[in-house]
């Protein structure tokens, strides 16, 4: 290892810096098992290679290891109650973190990592305890992209409800305001509700993917309607009857996805993280299958009505 960096600094100081930062930056991203080496080059390497060591944050008590580590703690239990003291390295780095998923935490703990991380993109919030709507601030201030989470909680309205037609008659308005650049929406526990209760979804100028999991016809009727910059509705999973039930209208619109496999949320959303093949990606193969398909069929009637004008 040594003779390795010292060849690498002896090459370094040879080159254009411009291209110095190109040739690490390519190998920070190829080569991510060895960024932690790569920082003790020099100080601006370490500079330009921070930000692709520290590019996502996950935290779940599924996972054995947590990188980079939040606290000097392991206990789980920790992370469950108000007051959690982050370490000075995290309070340094957080700025860097795009990717960001947290699990089993409260969320007076969660706010606060989150106040810290102000760059996030890709936000997936899971199973965290206590009223999680003091997040609403932070969440609106963020640049996000991809969202990840129960809606209804975050606006106040508690998912345990007895059945998921408890909101359809409660004043629950979905609260587009909170995600002003979102591109990716993947909502928790949707219920089946009124579209009154779901059409500021059309007020978000960037949203072209949607994912939820409700169970109405017409609700689904009503987004494809009106939400006019929808590119994909995705409905992941094995076992999804709803999809099944649906007319042959809908299914003929080319915005509906079906993925049959099972999702493994955490390694899926870890793919997202680190530009891998997650549902999303998967989901748009099958979208562009189907407008390859839509467009043959539609060169093929063309072709069939110009023989009819001609005979």
């Amino acid at each position: 290892m040594r003779t390795t960096r010292t060849t690498v600094k002896y090459l370094a100081r040879r080159l254009p810096e411009e291209l110095e930062y190109m040739i690490f930056q390519l190998a920070g991203w190829s080569h991510r098992s060895a960024l932690p080496r790569f920082l003790l080059v020099a100080r601006r390497v370490k500079a330009w290679l921070e930000p692709i060591l520290y590019n996502t944050l996950m935290h779940t008590c599924l996972r054995s290891h947590q990188y980079p580590p939040l606290t000097a703690s392991s206990r789980a239990a920790d992370y469950f109650k108000p007051g959690l003291k982050l370490s000075r390295h995290f309070k340094r780095v957080a700025p860097f973190f795009k990717n960001v998923m947290l699990q089993d935490l409260c969320a007076e703990n969660a706010l606060v990592i989150l106040e810290l991380c102000v760059n996030i993109q890709n936000l997936a919030l899971w199973r965290l305890t206590g009223g999680i709507s003091i997040l609403q601030p932070v969440i609106r201030s963020l640049p996000l992209k991809r969202v990840s989470l129960n809606v209804a909680d975050l606006q106040g309205f508690s998912s345990a409800y007895p059945s998921p037609h408890t909101l359809a008659d409660s004043s629950f308005i979905f609260d587009h305001t909170l995600y002003p650049h979102l591109t990716h929406l993947d909502i928790i526990l949707m219920p089946s509700v009124r579209w009154e209760s779901w059409s500021n979804l059309a007020l978000m100028p960037h949203l072209t993917h949607l994912s939820c999991d409700f169970d109405s016809p017409a609700l689904l009727q009503a987004i494809l309607a009106h939400c006019g910059n929808l590119r994909m509705v995705l409905f992941a999973g094995p076992h999804n009857q709803f999809y099944e039930e649906l007319s042959e209208e809908v299914l003929r619109d080319g915005r509906v996805v079906r993925l049959r496999e099972p999702v493994d949320l955490i390694p899926d959303w870890e793919l997202s993280a680190f530009d891998g093949e997650d549902v999303w990606e998967r989901a748009e193969k099958v979208l562009r299958k189907k407008e390859r398909e839509a467009s043959r069929a539609l060169v093929s009637e063309r072709g069939k009505d110009k023989e009819s004008d001609s005979s």
